[in-house]
């Protein structure tokens, strides 16, 4: 029995080629800006004061030292955005809640006007991110969620997935491994929702190199892929226990393989683009 059988057909579409979707998060982006009103300090306990218009044009309400803004306040900026919390030198220091004009949200520690330590970031879709913030990026251990229901659980830095990470997305694909600049690269397994199971390495979002792919049906391949497609030497087996040992090139077999039917009948030969080619005295 050669190649062309169709119970020996690896090239399916959905053998051939995976798209992995990445969803990524906003950082803070605080937008909050020093607006400051003096540089002079008096020291001595705060003292509240009612709502002043400060000469950027933003209005502030709370307590000052002497001609800064001290301890907690509510800063109106011009732009439409709110600072509500704590304030040290004219800034943002401390916990507070920053109310974006278009409808996001973060509260959270702040220093020097930026988020930084724990805090929650709510986009105005129903998106969030909580966890660890430097310099107002999603820095450390955080969690992310989506209105899909997808969700991300992992390690940042400086605002993009780094290390390890677990994402679940909302129509019940997950991926478990490591991240590098918010995308999928290094170890890690991919569960799709109709069953499929790849485990191995990964390069830029795409399988890429060493890994295993098996099917709910019962087909495997264990072996090397190229941006998601089996490129280099390979294993595929079918269901029915039939075994291909070989070369393959953008998902089809191609060069010198091994076809080990279920019944144990062994075929070797050079395969090109998924056909196996015909020996050389049947070719003329």
């Amino acid at each position: 029995m050669g190649a062309h059988c169709s119970c020996f057909d690896v090239n399916k579409r959905d053998d051939e080629h995976v798209e992995v979707v990445k969803k990524s998060g906003a950082l803070a982006s605080s937008q909050y800006g020093s607006a400051s009103h003096s540089a002079t300090q008096s020291g001595g306990k705060p003292v509240h004061r009612a709502r002043q218009k400060l000469p950027d044009g933003s209005f502030y309400t709370g307590e000052w030292v002497g001609d800064t803004r001290e301890g907690s306040g509510i800063l109106e900026k011009k732009d439409g955005g709110k600072y509500v919390g704590d304030l040290k030198g004219n800034r943002a220091e401390g916990y507070g809640v920053y109310y974006h004009e278009n409808g996001d949200r973060y509260e959270g520690q702040w220093k020097a006007d930026k988020a930084h330590g724990d805090g929650k970031f709510v986009h105005s879709d129903g998106s969030c991110y909580e966890g660890q913030w430097a310099e107002d990026m999603q820095h450390g251990r955080g969690v992310e969620y989506w209105a899909d229901g997808s969700r991300f659980e992992g390690e940042y830095i400086m605002g993009q997935k780094n290390g390890r990470g677990e994402f679940t997305w909302g129509e019940g694909s997950s991926f478990a491994g490591e991240f590098k600049s918010g995308s999928i690269h290094g170890q890690g397994t991919y569960k799709w929702s109709d069953g499929r199971i790849y485990e191995g390495q990964w390069e830029d979002n795409h399988m890429h190199g060493q890994g295993k792919m098996s099917w709910p049906d019962g087909r495997a391949y264990e072996g090397e892929y190229e941006k998601d497609r089996k490129s280099g030497f390979g294993v595929f087996t079918w269901k029915n226990g039939s075994v291909y040992r070989g070369m393959w090139k953008d998902g089809k077999q191609h060069g010198e393989g091994e076809l080990t039917e279920a019944g144990g009948k062994k075929t070797t030969g050079v395969w090109v683009r998924g056909s196996m080619e015909p020996p050389s005295s049947e070719r003329g």
